[in-house]
């Protein structure tokens, strides 16, 4: 590897260019001569690498807006649709209080015994509200979804819901709020839903009309464990978001602007 002077001249003025030209194998080219890159997201544009090796320009992709961008969707995959098998999927606990939500494995000696994915006894992960948490006040418990892009107004959320003790399930709610550019978030006390009456001791299946956003959000599954005594298992799995991604040919109005995107 060496630099090769090149020189031009102006009338009254010397340029001297110093270009570096080399190959892999050390051989010095002459300048002017195109170098491939073997590594396809080296680039002078930003990429996006996805997990299967495939590059593209990072203003092709767009994380978790429900639209692939990658071959293997490796862009939404820590998205929000979640069986716990496998991490959070971008899902993690806010709680500042003694009640949280944990990830566990299905016990014999716990309730739920098994989770919704697997339904057997010793089998599968779930989401837990327990006392696991720092604090000392009996606050509502927070579970916090990944901000999310531009949904259709078809969009709606599901997940599997547990508990074994009746009425637990009036302190459960979910919640949307919508994310600002500095990173700040609305107030959580306008909730989506509010559960109705549950069946005590099995897995329950919940569905909750999200509709449309212009901009980005995320969902909290908020549960206050006030009046609950601490023998009260409540957990969920299986969160699934369907007919979430924009539709094509769709103009989303800017409430702000009024101009469409």
């Amino acid at each position: 590897m060496r630099y090769k002077p090149y020189y031009k001249s102006n009338p009254g003025f010397v340029f001297v260019l110093f270009v570096l030209t080399v190959t892999t194998s050390g051989e010095v080219l002459p300048p002017g001569t195109a170098v491939t890159r073997n590594d396809s997201c080296t680039s002078w544009r930003p990429m996006h690498r996805c997990e299967d090796g495939t590059c593209l320009p990072t203003r092709d992709v767009t994380l978790c807006d429900f639209i692939n961008d990658c071959p293997d969707a490796s862009d939404e995959k820590y998205c929000g649709t979640c069986d716990f098998e496998r991490g959070l999927c971008g899902w993690h606990d806010e709680s500042v209080g003694t009640f949280s939500w944990t990830s566990r494995a299905s016990s014999q000696q716990r309730e739920p015994s098994s989770d919704a994915t697997m339904d057997m006894e010793g089998q599968g992960h779930y989401m837990l509200l327990q006392t696991a948490g720092a604090g000392v006040d009996r606050t509502a418990a927070l579970l916090l979804s990944p901000v999310f892009h531009v949904t259709d107004p078809s969009c709606q959320l599901s997940f599997s819901y547990y508990t074994n003790q009746d009425n637990s399930d009036r302190w459960l709610k979910v919640v949307t709020q919508n994310i600002h550019a500095a990173g700040t978030g609305d107030d959580l006390d306008v909730p989506v839903v509010k559960i109705n009456r549950i069946v005590a001791g099995q897995w329950n299946r919940l569905m909750v009309k999200l509709g449309m956003s212009s901009g980005m959000r995320r969902v909290i599954i908020k549960h206050n464990f006030l009046q609950l005594d601490d023998s009260a298992a409540i957990a969920i799995d299986d969160i699934k978001f369907e007919n979430c991604e924009e539709k094509s040919g769709m103009r989303i109005m800017d409430a702000g602007t009024g101009n469409t995107k």
